[in-house]
């Protein structure tokens, strides 16, 4: 039975001084069969935290934290779903963010290898829907997907686990359940983003409630089990600083 995976973003590519500093990606799996118990997984949010029925999930729209994490230990405890998140350290990216568009794409072929990881693990296929991205034209995903392909022993998606079809971009007034990758996507955020002058320090709080969803390689207990697989940070191996900077990361399990 084939999986399902919805892609949501957190934070912003841009590099001003107000811009977020960390940039998330993240998806939310699950089989086909139980697409129907995500749907219902959504309506049960909604009721929790006192939204209608054809209401909107939007992490920013859901102001009392209350209710953010009752949302994300709601999402932690449905054990039907993987979630997979890339997290870009941005300002210490090397060299520095001019093209948006390529930094998106690059962001996406991590999670794409890890997409496919979990289809190999399932011997299944991964279909996968991106929420569109404001100004982001849709021909350059397949484009985009053309030119990993091309690379071959390059990248380490494994492509007989994906849609052959490649993926697709839809919103999440059309696509709802884009609305837990939202959910998933920006609870991570919070764990990494530390913007003390605007009144928002880190909260690793969501992140932990989301931890037991998060994809984990088939070696328990071992140090990368989750950082090689469903947690992804990106600059790490040859950036100490942010090793030291988000040290706690490491010690996950």
């Amino acid at each position: 039975m084939a999986l399902h995976a919805y892609i949501d973003e957190s934070g912003q590519l841009s590099h001003t001084r107000l811009s977020s500093d960390h940039f998330v990606l993240a998806a939310v799996v699950c089989r086909e069969g139980n697409l129907p118990v995500l749907d219902r997984l959504l309506a049960r949010i909604r009721a929790e935290i006192g939204r209608r029925q054809n209401d909107r999930l939007a992490w920013k729209n859901i102001k009392k934290p209350a209710q953010r994490k009752t949302a994300s230990e709601m999402i932690g405890h449905a054990n039907f779903l993987q979630i997979i998140a890339v997290v870009a350290c941005k300002r210490h990216l090397e060299p520095r963010i001019t093209d948006q568009d390529a930094a998106y794409l690059k962001t996406f072929g991590y999670l794409l290898e890890r997409l496919s990881w979990l289809g190999a693990r399932f011997d299944t296929k991964t279909h996968y829907t991106l929420s569109h991205v404001k100004n982001f034209r849709v021909e350059k995903l397949p484009a985009f997907e053309a030119e990993l392909r091309a690379q071959g022993t390059g990248t380490q998606v494994k492509w007989d686990h994906l849609d052959p079809l490649g993926g697709r971009i839809a919103n999440d007034k059309h696509t709802p359940r884009l609305q837990l990758a939202d959910l998933a996507a920006s609870a991570t955020a919070r764990a990494f983003e530390h913007r003390p002058l605007l009144g928002r320090p880190a909260d690793r709080g969501f992140l932990m409630d989301l931890l037991p969803r998060y994809m984990r390689g088939p070696y328990p207990g071992a140090a990368n089990v989750l950082t090689s697989y469903g947690l992804k940070m990106h600059p790490w191996e040859r950036r100490p600083e942010v090793q030291t900077l988000h040290s706690w990361v490491a010690l996950l399990r």
